[in-house]
């Protein structure tokens, strides 16, 4: 955590953080039509947030088909959405650190309505269900039965999780099945639940880097231009995960990136695609979990 801010201040960054995110999930699904350039409503989405007195806590991500998460357009990239298929469109935003993670699924074409349904029902049951507490089994098995009961399968290796001031993935794990993790949910905790269900394998496997870095540490060098890239993307960024495009004042950002990654102080997400090529639906919340009972900031 950076700094210390009182309970109250907390929760209300947090739920300001909900709403901007659930109107710009919203926002993103009905802009994001066949034809339509993906870039665009990339760029109206995130400018969205940042008008409404957020920041984007990630870069919006687009997943398509078989991608089920890590990418996002680069710079001038011509992708339009298809017009057939699954699109999923997960929004991160913060409000001084605080963080909504949120994404919904589309049904482009109109042949996966079930596949797009069952993983939002998965949620709708898991938000009904989660509690401080609750088995994390018990939990993880509510998403599979929802999911399996439709007649698909939840990825197996995609998980929800806690989420921290600055932290998107703080080291807690929410399973989209039961039997991989022990232990309860605890008291006063933020986390992000996210069943994504498939016709395929079950699986995730990595493709190549999506676009999307983040800093993970910093270091002195004595290329001056390198050191002041660095500065930048700390401060704008801290440790979270930022675009390639969100650096535009840099006409040589491609090679300072590239540099950087080859010495361990950026780090690249890779696609994550499933394993045999099928489409993949998501849908996703941020809730707050007490003993006094659950909120969803994004819903």
């Amino acid at each position: 955590m950076r700094g210390r801010q009182t309970n109250q201040d907390q929760r209300e960054k947090l739920l300001l953080a909900g709403r901007i995110a659930k109107e710009a999930r919203d926002r993103g699904i009905m802009l994001s039509e066949p034809g339509v350039r993906v870039l665009d409503v990339v760029d109206q989405v995130e400018e969205l947030i940042r008008k409404m007195g957020g920041q984007p806590a990630f870069p919006v991500n687009i997943g398509i088909d078989a991608v089920a998460a890590h990418y996002t357009p680069a710079t001038g990239d011509s992708q339009r959405f298809p017009p057939r298929g699954i699109l999923k469109f997960d929004v991160g935003v913060h409000v001084d650190g605080y963080i909504a993670d949120t994404a919904a699924s589309k049904d482009l074409g109109g042949s996966n309505n079930l596949l797009v349904s069952c993983s939002q029902s998965a949620l709708e049951q898991a938000i009904e269900t989660v509690k401080a507490g609750i088995s994390l089994r018990y939990l993880g098995g509510v998403i599979e039965r929802t999911i399996q009961s439709s007649g698909y399968r939840p990825v197996t290796n995609l998980m929800g999780h806690s989420i921290e001031r600055y932290n998107l993935h703080a080291g807690f794990s929410v399973p989209n099945v039961s039997d991989i993790s022990d232990g309860t949910v605890p008291d006063d905790i933020v986390i992000a639940i996210e069943p994504f269900a498939t016709s395929g394998k079950g699986f995730v496997v990595s493709g190549r880097i999506g676009n999307i870095f983040s800093l993970v540490r910093r270091k002195k060098l004595d290329d001056a231009s390198l050191n002041q890239f660095q500065e930048v993307i700390d401060e704008r960024y801290s440790t979270l995960p930022f675009a390639e495009r969100w650096l535009g004042e840099f006409g040589n950002r491609t090679h300072l990136l590239r540099k950087l990654l080859r010495l361990g102080i950026l780090h690249g997400y890779q696609t994550l695609i499933e394993a045999s090529g099928a489409p993949v639906s998501q849908w996703e919340h941020t809730l707050i979990v007490s003993r006094e009972g659950v909120v969803a900031t994004s819903k």
